[in-house]
């Protein structure tokens, strides 16, 4: 098994971690920054964001702690795929709202989780996470009408 320092890219794991932790880590901004401000591989951190799909948080993460420390490409890119995230969690969200609304016209209460709900109530912000449907819980004696509503 290998040690933690045997692992080159122990800092860009422990950055990611340490912004995906966020306020449930006692003062992050700093850790961030600390992690930051040290030698690290830019394109890895990104990919290793990506494919935890952590990119929005990643960015929020930097521009808060220290946006300073973060080269000028990486910051546009990260910008760019914030902002469009960003516009596809509003679309996303404002077609959840649509089914809500369209469900309690039939009597259908239903709540939303994980998406959206998740990342204002985790994030305060809803282009912090990166999601692509909509989930929702409704009462097991409703899916027939839920199920009847989303069909049309």
């Amino acid at each position: 098994m290998p040690r933690r320092h045997d692992n080159p890219r122990v800092r860009e794991i422990a950055l990611l971690f340490a912004c995906a932790a966020g306020p449930a880590a006692a003062d992050y901004p700093a850790m961030v920054r600390e992690l930051a401000a040290g030698e690290l591989d830019w394109e890895y951190l990104l990919e290793l964001a990506s494919r935890h799909a952590l990119l929005p948080l990643l960015h929020l993460r930097l521009c808060e702690s220290c946006p300073d420390l973060v080269p000028k490409a990486i910051e546009t890119r990260l910008r760019e795929h914030f902002r469009l995230n960003s516009a596809r969690n509003l679309v996303t969200s404002g077609e959840l709202l649509a089914v809500i609304d369209s469900l309690e016209r039939e009597g259908v209460q239903a709540m939303p989780y994980k998406g959206a709900a998740l990342a204002v109530q985790l994030y305060g912000h809803l282009g912090a996470r990166q999601f692509g449907d909509i989930d929702l819980l409704v009462r097991s004696q409703d899916v027939a009408v839920a199920t009847r509503v989303l069909i049309e």
